[in-house]
């Protein structure tokens, strides 16, 4: 096939992306580059054009294995700085959502390193921002900071808004980890703010807002503001049916109506969070729904079943290296343990998982940690310890609140009292 032939394929494949028909637009692909030799010098451009295209059509329908392969590949014929640079991001992209964060952080910061040589400040920005989430996904937390705050700025000084509220959305969710939940919430209404803003707003986008939002304000115990971004996410999922947001905002609704005492619709929701999480290969939604749905089956005694989704959530966290996972992971096996008498295996988790939350100042699990510790104390006195510590660190969660209301709702929770009046059986 000549190179005519491969470029009319090329526009047909980019007219059928623009017009969101990505079947067309990958068999195009597929056709080109069966046909367009790597030898060939008068179709290179043309095969690299479509490695970006089809790294970009996969990661966009959830199929990130065929996405980094394709990309790999993709850098591996790349010769200029633009192929080589899309080649990374696109590696970076395709592993990051699928839990090989190492591979990730390797792409986004060899692609800051070209970025510099060529003094491309939107490509260094671009780096900064990438290199942050997946800083945030293991657990470095004070580095994903400094990274999105580098790249808002730079991003604000390029006149990029869109890539700036991203930025800002995703420093929400490690703020949100680090118990800072005003300097969250302001992150994530600055996100909302810029998507509603755009003429359509992006249904998509609107339904990750409300649901960050939303869940800035269940951390806090504020179940009622949460349930109303919640529904109103879930009023778009017609519009927008994309699993892996649609099982986040499934497993969030889920863990409200658990806090609110709700055990059986919430678990109905975490169930049916875990099932649509499958759909995607999204790793970190599979983790995070897994990790709820052990903590709901195990608060409503369902031990078997919580075992199950704690085991499963333990070797996904080791697949992927995430920290914040596999903390997770042993927080909900130490509750298990707790729950067949085991207290032993209990606390040799709950240490553990003690450790790594402090190693990453991830406050909001440290209070619960030191909570169920203070459970199974050998002593009083070293109970009194486990409570005064998560006192502490619930006293600097709400200093960061600025609005009372929202400081008083998490105060007055059932789950915060339990603490603050160091009545522990009812976390």
């Amino acid at each position: 096939m000549d190179s005519t032939r491969l470029e009319a394929l090329l526009e047909q494949a980019k007219s059928s992306d623009a017009a969101k028909d990505s079947d067309t637009a990958m068999t195009c692909c597929h056709t080109i580059l069966t046909h367009a030799s790597p030898q060939d010098p008068t179709t290179q451009s043309i095969r690299l054009d479509t490695f970006e295209m089809i790294g970009r059509l996969y990661a966009n329908t959830g199929q990130y294995k065929e996405g980094l392969a394709f990309s790999e590949q993709y850098y591996q014929e790349a010769t200029t700085y633009t192929h080589q640079r899309w080649a990374l991001l696109r590696i970076g992209a395709n592993a990051y959502h699928l839990g090989e964060n190492k591979r990730a952080l390797w792409a986004y910061q060899t692609a800051l390193e070209l970025s510099r040589q060529e003094a491309d400040e939107p490509g260094i920005a671009s780096a900064y921002s990438s290199i942050a989430s997946v800083y945030s996904s293991l657990g470095r937390l004070t580095d994903a900071v400094t990274y999105f705050h580098r790249a808002i700025e730079l991003f604000k000084q390029l006149g990029q808004p869109d890539n700036e509220a991203g930025s800002w959305n995703r420093l929400g969710l490690v703020y949100q980890q680090l118990g800072e939940i005003d300097k969250a919430i302001d992150a994530h209404q600055r996100y909302l703010h810029f998507i509603e803003s755009t003429t359509p707003p992006s249904s998509y986008l609107l339904m990750i807002a409300l649901d960050n939002l939303g869940e800035d304000h269940l951390v806090s115990y504020d179940t009622e503001t949460a349930h109303r971004y919640f529904a109103r996410a879930l009023a778009l999922a017609d519009k927008e049916p994309n699993p892996h947001i649609v099982a986040d905002l499934y497993r969030n609704q889920g863990l409200a109506y658990c806090y609110e005492g709700n055990l059986e619709v919430g678990l109905q929701n975490l169930r049916h969070a875990y099932a649509l999480s499958q759909e995607d290969s999204e790793v970190s939604i599979t983790a995070q729904a897994l990790f709820s749905l052990a903590w709901g089956e195990l608060e409503a005694g369902n031990v078997k079943a919580g075992f199950e989704s704690a085991r499963k959530l333990l070797s996904l966290a080791g697949e992927t290296g995430a920290r914040g996972h596999y903390a997770n992971a042993i927080h909900v096996l130490g509750r298990y343990y707790q729950q067949i008498g085991d207290t032993q295996t209990a606390e040799q988790y709950w240490q553990e998982a003690v450790y790594l939350a402090h190693e990453m100042n991830q406050r909001l699990l440290l209070w619960r940690l030191h909570a169920r510790l203070a459970e199974i104390a050998a002593t009083p006195a070293l109970a009194q310890v486990h409570i005064r510590i998560a006192v502490e660190i619930i006293e600097r969660i709400a200093a960061t609140m600025k609005n009372p209301a929202l400081q008083d709702t998490f105060r007055q929770s059932r789950q915060v009292q339990a603490v603050l009046s160091q009545q522990v059986g009812n976390l």
